[in-house]
């Protein structure tokens, strides 16, 4: 970005003030989308008054700050406290309203964008040129033809982005979480629990120009499949949050929520209403929101039937058997994590599952998946996805069919009828 800047400065007939910046701030804006996939309405004007502002003050300031600290500390202090809160004004700059998400543009597209705004810089006839690029561009990104189901590489947890095509809905099942164990002072580690959400799924929604859920589905209480949901709220507009009836109601669930939240938290069983497609088959009645308790989803996606089961033990998989003898799944995300109390053998082979979907952590304590789960899969001759060694997870799909892509390992695998 500097040596692109420092070319159009050295490069091109300059103008001064506000132009200036503008038209350094449009050469930017491609490779900026290309890798932070947003910008701010306000970056503009922030950035006209900042140039004068830094050189002239914040420098300054820096500079003689370090020079006199160590003949006079109090003075440095100030110094540095001026900075911090410096610091803390531009970061609640950046929190106003005026963030446009506008997904990640592909290498080739931002340098066509970036040439096509030099050519405008000489050519001024040329800017609808430039303006229908970005229309063009932003049109593609939030309207795909396709669909997708992704299988998020969270870590121990599960998290699952559902995003119909032209975006119409755009789902999440579970946001994943970290495990606390207790743990000695000297091991403990300084990164936030966020960090994960932030720069798996979140990241990868933002990259899609997505910033807003229709729905967040939350398979139970464990911290694994609901810890990053303060992340979550926070991060994006959710319009919906479903729970496991009963779950509404605890303290482990409740303080995860910001105060400030305006999502609906809706309690479901098996006899409420399904949303986006998913048909909600279990739990039957409420309960303690534990594994126990898992939401079971299914849903049709590209003309494949998929079943989501959390973390549903191999008890509650037939007793969903029992209540849905009809029940067909080529997909299945399989309860647990891979462990050996969940993906009964009946259960799958009943369902006609071909496809296993694993969400299970590299080098966890766990031992998940397990050799007995992996030896049914094998058995039942069901091709088996896991993110503990291929990544994230996608199926990508239209009217005529879909495939998975795997991302750690690139592979194709094309589910015909």
């Amino acid at each position: 970005m500097s040596y692109l800047l420092s070319f159009c400065l050295t490069w091109f007939e300059q103008p001064s003030g506000l132009k200036q910046t503008l038209l350094l701030s449009l050469v930017s804006l491609p490779p900026l989308l290309h890798s932070v996939y947003q910008f701010h309405l306000l970056s503009l004007v922030i950035n006209y008054l900042m140039i004068p502002f830094f050189s002239l003050i914040i420098m300054p300031l820096a500079i003689g700050g370090g020079i006199l600290y160590p003949l006079f500390p109090g003075l440095g202090a100030v110094v540095n406290a001026g900075l911090i809160l410096f610091h803390r004004g531009l970061a609640a700059l950046a929190n106003l309203p005026g963030t446009i998400t506008f997904g990640k543009v592909p290498a080739w597209v931002a340098v066509s964008l970036v040439l096509l705004t030099m050519v405008t810089w000489e050519k001024r006839g040329a800017v609808k040129w430039l303006v229908l690029g970005y229309v063009v561009t932003f049109v593609w990104l939030h309207f795909p033809l396709q669909g997708e189901v992704t299988f998020v590489d969270i870590g121990q947890g599960d998290c699952i982005i559902i995003r119909e095509p032209f975006n119409r809905r755009v789902m999440m099942i579970d946001t994943g979480g970290k495990l606390n164990f207790q743990t000695e002072g000297w091991k403990k580690r300084t990164n936030s629990a966020t960090d994960k959400a932030t720069s798996t799924s979140l990241n990868y929604l933002k990259s899609e120009g997505i910033d807003h859920l229709d729905a967040v589905w939350l398979s139970h209480s464990d911290a694994d499949h609901i810890g990053y949901l303060p992340t979550v709220l926070t991060s994006m507009r959710v319009e919906r949050l479903y729970v496991p009836a009963g779950m509404e109601k605890m303290t482990k669930f409740t303080k995860r929520l910001p105060s400030n939240t305006r999502t609906q938290i809706i309690p479901i069983t098996s006899q409420a209403p399904g949303f986006g497609g998913l048909t909600i088959l279990h739990p039957f009645t409420p309960g303690e929101a534990t594994n126990d308790d898992s939401v079971v989803l299914a849903g049709e996606f590209g003309g494949k039937r998929f079943v989501f089961t959390g973390d549903l033990p191999q008890a509650g998989e037939l007793a969903v058997l029992a209540h849905y003898p009809n029940l067909r799944a080529t997909v299945v995300k399989l309860g647990h994590h891979g462990s050996k109390t969940s993906s009964s053998p009946t259960f799958l082979k009943q369902v006609g599952a071909r496809v296993g979907i694993i969400s299970a952590g590299r080098n966890n304590r766990y031992g998940h998946p397990n050799q007995e789960t992996l030896t049914t899969l094998a058995q039942l001759h069901i091709q088996t996805y896991s993110t503990q060694t291929q990544g994230m997870i996608t199926y990508r799909y239209n009217s005529r069919g879909g495939h998975f892509i795997t991302h750690n390992t690139p592979e194709q695998l094309q589910l015909s009828n």
